[in-house]
C-alpha cells in the first residue's frame, strides 16, 4: 500500500505541474488518432521506453502493485499438481516474471498483441517456465475451456478492443473451481461525482493523467504523444468500479475482493474474481 503522506505529496506536485504545462500538445495531430491506438501496433512503437515510463508515471510504485496482484492468486496455487497461469496483456512480461518468482513451480503463458513487447519480454526471462504468445484477449481459441488455474491482467482490460468478448474469453479459459482466480489491476475511470475535497482530488487526478502523463510519456518516448494521450481517452471510456463489477458478473465472473492500492485514487484498483 502507498503511504498517505507520499500520495499527498504527489497530489501537490500534480497540481503545480498540471497548472504549468501548456495544453498545446493535447490537440496536436488529433486527426491522426486512428484505429491503431490500443492495438499491438501502437504498443510496438512505445515498447523501448515502456518500462522506464511505467516507473516514472507510477513514481516507482508499479513493482509493489504487481507483487500485490500476483500474491492474490495464491489460493489457486495452494494444492498439489501442475498449475498453469495466463498473463493477458503481458507487455514486457513483468507480471508473468513475478508469477514465476512467487510460485517457481508453475507454468506461465504471457500473451500480448505486440511483437516488440514480447521480444523485450523474452530478453528479460532467460530462465524459468514462461512461454510467450502473440494474441489478444478477445480471441483465445488456442486455449481450451477451463485450461488455466489463474489469469492475471495488469492495466490491460481498458485496451480490450471488445471488453465484453474479452471478459467472456477469460471466463471460458479459467478453470471452473472455487479456488481459480482472475486478478485484474486497472486504473479507475474518471468520476464526476462527489463534492468538496473529494471533487478537488478528482480534478487533480484528472489533470495529472490528462496533461502531465501524456507530456512526460511523449517526451521520453521520442515524440509518441498521441499514444500517451490514448491513456487519457481509454480512462474516460472505462467504467467506474461499480459498473465494471456489473460487467464482470455479466461475463460469469464473481468479484470477491476489490481494493484501492493508493490513497486519493492515485493508483490502481485490485480486483480479484473467481468463476460464478
Amino acid at each position: 500500500m502507498v503511504s498517505v503522506r507520499r500520495a499527498a505529496v504527489v497530489l501537490v506536485l500534480a497540481v503545480v505541474l498540471a497548472a504549468l504545462i501548456p495544453p498545446w500538445f493535447q490537440n496536436q495531430d488529433e486527426e491522426r488518432l486512428d484505429d491503431k491506438l490500443g492495438s499491438g501496433a501502437m504498443f510496438d512503437g512505445i515498447a523501448a521506453t515502456y518500462d522506464l515510463l511505467n516507473k516514472i508515471i507510477s513514481l516507482g510504485w508499479d513493482k509493489s502493485w504487481r507483487q500485490v496482484a500476483v500474491s492474490a492468486i495464491r489460493d489457486a496455487m495452494s494444492d498439489d499438481g501442475e498449475k498453469l497461469v495466463l498473463d493477458v496483456a503481458t507487455g514486457t512480461g513483468d507480471v508473468a516474471i513475478e508469477v514465476l518468482r512467487q510460485f517457481p513451480r508453475v507454468q506461465v503463458i504471457g500473451l500480448d498483441p505486440s511483437q516488440e513487447m514480447l521480444r523485450l519480454a523474452r530478453a528479460k526471462s532467460t530462465k524459468g517456465s514462461i512461454h510467450w504468445v502473440e494474441g489478444q484477449a478477445e480471441n483465445l481459441s488456442q486455449f481450451q475451456d477451463g485450461q488455466f488455474d489463474a489469469i492475471t491482467v495488469a492495466f490491460g482490460v481498458r485496451n480490450f478492443l471488445n471488453r465484453t468478448q474479452g471478459l467472456g474469453e477469460l471466463r471460458r479459459v479459467l478453470k471452473p473451481s472455487s479456488t481459480s482466480r482472475l486478478v485484474i489491476l486497472e486504473i479507475a475511470g474518471f468520476s464526476s461525482e462527489g463534492a468538496g475535497i473529494q471533487r478537488l482530488l478528482e480534478i487533480v487526478r484528472t489533470a495529472f493523467i490528462s496533461r502531465l502523463v501524456p507530456l512526460v510519456g511523449g517526451v521520453i518516448s521520442g515524440g509518441h504523444f498521441k499514444e500517451y494521450r490514448y491513456l487519457d481517452k481509454s480512462l474516460h471510456a472505462f467504467p467506474g468500479p461499480g459498473a465494471f463489477q456489473l460487467a464482470l458478473k455479466s461475463s460469469g465472473l464473481n468479484p470477491i475482493k476489490i481494493q484501492q492500492l493508493a490513497p486519493f485514487r492515485m493508483g490502481p484498483y485490485l480486483i480479484v474474481c473467481n468463476p460464478s
